[in-house]
């Protein structure tokens, strides 16, 4: 899982003539920038910029994402207004929160990955690291909200079943298993 979004973008026109004109962008990107690089835009001898390309009495002016590389499904005709403001979200994540956006989305937790991203910032997503299994959780939960020390008070640690108490968490909650043995918690 990377934070980068990557996208390849193509001249439509010239691809429904059956040429390939293209280029990999990674985003965020000024749109005009991608427009321009690809042919379906220029700037004329003052630097204004113009929003099409003619040659030989065809107009180009329309593009289209022919692939990406990103942790989500990217349509064809996305907006990369859109995708830059999500990339420009996601810059300073770590990879293991990025994965939890896109798993959240995908499990329809979330709409979008603004708010995934949102959840995260909010402290609507917990994480719990170096978990095998919900009674890993469980303990952790109890550790790290300091209600650990008051259940074992009394009694020796060894007596709590864990285990039982990560069951009726993940079946209360809302937790998904990421990679290298991270997992999350979505809290609404």
């Amino acid at each position: 899982m990377t934070n980068e979004i990557k996208i390849y973008v193509a001249n439509l026109g010239k691809h429904n003539e059956g040429e390939s004109i293209g280029e990999w962008f990674t985003l965020p990107v000024d749109l005009e920038e991608i427009r321009v690089a690809i042919g379906v835009a220029h700037y004329d001898e003052d630097e204004n910029f113009i929003p099409y390309v003619e040659e030989n009495g065809v107009t180009y002016e329309e593009w289209a994402i022919h692939d990406y590389e990103a942790p989500f499904s990217i349509s064809e005709h996305a907006s990369i207004e859109k995708l830059n403001e999500i990339a420009e979200l996601i810059e300073g994540k770590e990879d293991y929160e990025v994965e939890a956006i896109s798993e959240l989305f995908q499990g329809n937790y979330v709409s979008d990955f603004e708010e995934g991203c949102k959840a995260i910032d909010d402290g609507n997503v917990r994480f719990y690291h170096d978990c095998e299994d919900m009674s890993d959780i469980a303990y952790k939960f109890y550790e790290e909200t300091g209600q650990l020390a008051e259940l074992t008070k009394h009694i020796n640690e060894y007596y709590i079943d864990f285990e039982a108490i990560g069951r009726d968490m993940e079946i209360e909650g809302h937790f998904i298993e990421l990679s290298n043995g991270v997992w999350v918690e979505y809290i609404n």
